[in-house]
C-alpha cells in the first residue's frame, strides 16, 4: 500500500470490506487464499497489524476462542507464513511475526479486498 491520502482510502476500504461478510466469503475463494480457513487468514491479518499482540488479545479481536486461534497460528507456522517462537524473556509467551511468504499472502489478500470494495462502490 502507499502512504498519504491513497493509503487512508485503502485502509478505509479494507476496514469496510472486512466488515462485509458476503464480500469476505467471496474473497476466500480466490486463488491467493485457497487452503486457508477464514480464521487463519484473519489471524494472519491481525498478526500483520500487531505482531506483539498476545493470543488472548487477538482471539478477543477476532471473536474466537484462544485455543482456536492457537491452532490457526500453528497451521500458519507449518505453512511457513508466520514464525512462532518462545519468548526468550518469558517462556510462557510466544514471539510471532510474518515471514516473507506471510507478508506476500497479506499483501495479496489486501489487494483483492481493495479491488473488490472499490468495484462495489463504483
Amino acid at each position: 500500500m502507499t502512504d498519504g491520502p491513497a493509503k487512508g482510502r485503502s485502509d478505509a476500504l479494507l476496514d469496510q470490506a472486512l466488515s462485509a461478510p458476503a464480500l469476505v466469503r467471496r474473497l476466500y475463494s480466490r486463488p491467493a487464499l485457497k487452503g486457508l480457513e477464514p480464521v487463519a487468514m484473519q489471524a494472519l491479518l491481525a498478526l500483520s497489524e500487531r505482531p506483539a499482540a498476545g493470543t488472548d488479545e487477538i482471539a478477543a479481536r477476532l471473536a474466537v476462542e484462544p485455543a482456536t486461534l492457537r491452532h490457526s497460528i500453528a497451521e500458519l507456522a507449518r505453512r511457513g507464513l508466520v514464525s512462532d517462537e518462545p519468548d526468550p524473556a518469558d517462556r510462557r509467551r510466544r514471539v510471532r511475526g510474518l515471514t516473507s511468504a506471510g507478508e506476500e499472502r497479506v499483501h495479496d489478500f489486501s489487494t483483492h479486498i481493495i479491488q473488490a470494495a472499490t468495484a462495489m462502490h463504483e
